[in-house]
C-alpha cells in the first residue's frame, strides 16, 4: 500500500484499518513490540509463526492453512474480504518483505525495528551461541549462520535467507531503502521510546505499556569486543550499516519536524 501522496490524516487512518505485518527482525527489541501489539489489538488477532525460516519456507496455501488451524473462521484462499471478514488485526514473525503476496489481503502496512548491526550481531551471538566454546569471530569466519550477513537488508528487501552467505547486493539495500520509505512504519531499537511515539502516532495505539522482554544479559560491552572482531562484523554487514544510517537519518529528521 503506498499512499504517500495522501494527506497525513487520510493516510493514518487508511493505515489503522489496514491489516500490520510486524517484520520482526531477531534481536532489535522486537519481542517487547510483538507483546505490545498484543496490548493494542488483542491476543486473539493477532497471529504469530516463529519457525525457523532457514529451514521451512511456506508457499501460500501452507500459511494460510497454518492461519486458518488459528482463525477458525478464516474465509477461503479466493475470498478477497479477508480484512473485513476476520478479526485479524496483525501478523508477527521473522519474516521478510512480502509476506502481504501470500495473502488474500487488499490493505496492509508492515513496521519494524531497526537495530546498529555490530550490536545486533554480537547479541545475536549471545543469545544463540554463546553458551558455545566457538568465537564470535571464528563462527563469521565460518560463514556458521545467515543472520550474521547483513540480515536487516535480507529481510526489509524481501530476499530473506533466500540469497546465500555473502552474496548480499546493492540492488537488494536499494529495495530495502524503497521498502522502508513507502511501506513501513518503523523504529529504531537504540531510541526505543521515542519509537513507540511514532508507532502510536501512526498506527492510533494508546496505553502502551512498555514490558522489556527477551533482553540479553551476558552481552559483554562492544568497547570490551577485539577490533579485529569488529571489523570482522562490520566487513560482513556493510549493507546493513548503509541501512541503517539511512534509517536512523530518516528516523531523527522525523522526530524533528515533530518537535517544532
Amino acid at each position: 500500500m503506498n499512499n504517500r501522496s495522501l494527506p497525513i490524516a487520510k493516510k493514518r487512518s487508511i493505515i489503522q484499518q489496514a491489516l500490520i505485518i510486524f517484520t520482526h527482525i531477531p534481536k532489535t527489541a522486537g519481542t517487547s513490540l510483538r507483546h505490545i501489539l498484543m496490548q493494542q489489538y488483542g491476543k486473539d488477532a493477532v497471529f504469530m509463526f516463529y519457525d525457523d525460516p532457514t529451514v521451512t519456507t511456506k508457499n501460500a496455501d501452507e500459511l494460510l492453512n497454518e492461519l486458518r488451524s488459528y482463525f477458525q473462521y478464516l474465509p477461503d484462499v479466493n475470498d478477497r474480504n479477508f480484512n473485513g471478514l476476520v478479526k485479524l488485526r496483525a501478523i508477527s514473525g521473522h519474516k521478510p518483505f512480502g509476506i502481504h503476496n501470500l495473502l488474500p489481503v487488499d490493505t496492509f502496512h508492515y513496521i519494524t525495528l531497526l537495530r546498529e548491526p555490530i550490536e545486533r550481531v554480537i547479541s545475536f551471538y549471545y543469545h544463540v551461541f554463546g553458551r558455545t566454546e566457538h568465537s564470535l569471530e571464528s563462527l563469521i569466519s565460518w560463514k556458521q549462520s545467515i543472520e550474521f550477513d547483513n540480515l536487516q537488508v535480507r529481510m526489509l528487501s524481501g530476499a530473506g535467507w533466500k540469497v546465500p552467505y555473502g552474496h548480499c547486493s546493492c540492488n537488494m539495500l536499494e529495495q530495502a531503502k524503497h521498502n522502508l520509505l513507502h511501506y513501513y512504519t518503523f523504529g529504531i531499537q537504540e531510541r526505543f521510546a521515542e519509537s513507540l511515539g511514532t508507532f502510536s502516532r501512526h498506527l492510533g495505539w494508546s496505553q502502551i505499556q512498555m514490558v522489556a522482554e527477551n533482553v540479553g544479559i551476558n552481552k559483554p560491552k562492544t568497547s570490551n569486543i577485539n577490533q579485529q572482531t569488529l571489523h570482522l562484523i562490520a566487513e560482513q554487514n556493510l549493507l546493513d550499516i548503509e541501512l541503517y544510517q539511512f534509517a536512523k537519518q530518516l528516523f531523527e529528521e522525523r522526530q524533528k519536524i515533530l518537535s517544532t
